[in-house]
């Protein structure tokens, strides 16, 4: 019945169907563009396509055509009609961005993504919106998201007003990507020049930087201002305070600071969970996650990381097994752990399990679970599986952590002459360097791999005499080393 009225459709003359659009608006045209997906009607929607190129362009009928090629999985098509809109919004480049997505198209979503960005700047530059605040703002937040920090900084320095947000974002994109020293110069800068007051957004901000430089003159000087300033008592500051102090080494601090807190959250408890299985006290943070009033998966992630980090695996895949059974929402990060302590446990069958369930769950896509993976084979002498995996690792993306694992796997389960066949191989590629396999040395015969490197320069000796470290015949350092010409070694 639908195709003999499709049939009847098509051989209407197109007036026939522009009529529609003229006496009833857009509604036929909808209902026919969902009928053609409905019943994956290439031709209909093409139809559609021809009657709407003649109209006055209309924005959301675009739309909805774009929409609906991607659904009939002709992204090319939904492309073309992108392309030919004069005036396109945010409804145009979500549609093409997350079809794109859906299609397994990811550097197209991406390109697309940072066009509409540029859009973006380019219109608030035309209009003159950069001169407001709000609107520099909202810019730099999205470059620093999409980690273009360049530009985020450029857009900064040319703003003629800046308030403590403007700072703030500067700083929290920063931390996001581990500049911590330049976080705390900014700021710096800031007390310096614009003679704004921090808050307490900007203090907690500058606790996480301190922590990740270690600088701990800086985070106790830090905490005193939040004494002075009485943003000591804010949540955020506080749970701030206590990463700083966990991760300067000092857990006597973190201690008194949990326990003078009136008021904690799921992260205060949680931080205190890492921070007793950092120090090795496993217990007490087992005690502390059944304490907790609420519970979420970062909580069970930092104790089934914490397992791992003290060596306590099986315990490690116990928890795992009964966030299955609760049904507690898995993460990447959680799969990455419980991998990682399936490598450590070097059991094949489980190994095997644990790789099956990955899998069925549709989790081996994500580059770290893939990594973690081969390790895990590599470390349970499934070599033939860590074959696979590494000759299907994409070329363009080289990870040298993947070589490291297959190289060390090799020498570990009594293949030194793969191990320093593909060692050469990475070196010939500038895949990885000598201080990357230190490691693997140890499992390897040393004199074959010292006889491998000979050629390499600019080596680094301190790597050198670890590699050499484990074997008896440290009489060779001398003669060797005296064989580097010495603008390499230094």
């Amino acid at each position: 019945m639908y195709r003999s009225r499709v049939d009847v459709l098509y051989h209407f003359p197109l007036c026939f169907v522009q009529s529609l659009l003229h006496a009833f608006g857009r509604g036929p045209i909808l209902s026919l563009l969902h009928l053609s997906v409905h019943y994956a009607d290439v031709e209909l929607a093409m139809a559609m396509h021809a009657a709407i190129l003649r109209q006055l362009e209309d924005t959301h009928l675009s739309n909805s055509l774009i929409a609906a090629y991607l659904k009939l999985g002709r992204p090319s098509y939904a492309r073309k009609v992108f392309d030919e809109m004069s005036r396109r919004d945010v409804v145009s480049y979500t549609a093409l961005i997350s079809g794109f997505a859906k299609l397994a198209r990811e550097d197209e979503a991406v390109g697309l993504f940072f066009e509409m960005r540029a859009s973006v700047h380019a219109l608030a530059t035309k209009m003159g919106y950069l001169s407001c605040t709000y609107v520099s703002n909202v810019l730099m937040e999205f470059y620093g998201k999409c980690a273009c920090l360049s530009i985020m900084l450029k857009l900064f320095d040319k703003m003629p007003q800046r308030g403590i947000a403007s700072w703030n974002t500067v700083a929290s994109c920063l931390v996001k990507e581990l500049m911590y020293e330049r976080a705390l110069v900014r700021v710096h800068d800031m007390l310096q020049t614009d003679n704004f007051r921090v808050d307490y957004f900007t203090l907690s901000i500058l606790l996480v930087a301190s922590a990740g430089c270690f600088a701990s003159m800086a985070g106790r000087e830090l905490h005193a201002h939040a004494l002075r300033s009485g943003f000591e008592t804010n949540l955020s500051v506080k749970n701030a305070l206590i990463g700083f102090y966990r991760k300067c080494g000092n857990v006597k601090n973190v201690v008194v600071l949990f326990e003078r807190m009136p008021v904690k959250d799921v992260i205060t408890w949680t931080e205190m969970v890492t921070t007793y299985m950092e120090f090795g006290l496993v217990e007490s943070a087992v005690e502390f996650l059944y304490r907790m009033p609420v519970k979420n998966c970062v909580s069970y992630n930092a104790l089934l990381a914490g397992y791992c980090q003290n060596g306590e695996v099986s315990r490690s895949l116990g928890l795992f097994c009964k966030m299955v059974e609760e049904g507690i929402e898995l993460s990447d990060f959680t799969l990455t752990s419980v991998v990682y302590a399936c490598g450590l446990l070097m059991e094949t069958k489980t190994s095997e399990q644990i790789h099956g369930f990955v899998l069925k769950f549709g989790f081996g896509s994500n580059d770290c679970i893939e990594t973690a993976l081969l390790y895990m084979c590599t470390r349970c002498g499934r070599m033939a599986d860590a074959e696979k995996m590494f000759h299907r690792w994409p070329s363009d993306q080289n990870n040298s952590i993947i070589w490291t694992s297959i190289i060390c796997g090799y020498a570990r389960h009594g293949q030194p002459d793969k191990a320093i066949s593909l060692f050469c191989l990475g070196q010939a590629e500038g895949t990885m360097t000598l201080d990357e396999v230190a490691s693997a040395a140890r499992s390897l015969r040393g004199r074959d791999l010292l006889c491998a490197c000979k050629e390499m320069t600019k080596m680094r000796c301190e790597h050198l005499l670890e590699l050499l470290n484990p074997f008896p015949w440290k009489r060779d350092y001398k003669d060797y080393l005296n064989g580097i010409p010495l603008s390499d070694a230094l």
